[in-house]
């Protein structure tokens, strides 16, 4: 009977000590899973700012190539071959 006894209280210790470390660790999982939220969000915004700046960068490259060849149509229309003068 003795023997049964000590082993229901050890038995009983090591769950408390098992019942600790769970909330424990539950808390850091909370932790854990507050700060990937957090990080998820600043991934979100960032892709968000990446994805403005190269449209923005897209539509400057668009814009200068338009302006190339609108110069280059104006160069071609101003400036004529000597060889249309002498014929």
């Amino acid at each position: 009977m003795d023997q049964e006894r000590t082993k229901n209280e050890r038995l009983q210790k090591e769950n408390s000590q098992l019942k600790q470390e769970n909330r424990e660790l539950q808390k850091e999982n909370t932790s854990l899973k507050n700060k990937l939220t957090v990080l998820m969000e600043f991934a979100k915004t960032q892709m968000s700012k990446f994805k403005e700046w190269q449209a923005e960068r897209q539509q400057e490259k668009e814009q200068q190539r338009e302006r190339n060849l609108a110069r280059k149509k104006t160069r071609s229309w101003s400036v004529k071959p000597t060889s249309d003068l002498f014929f």
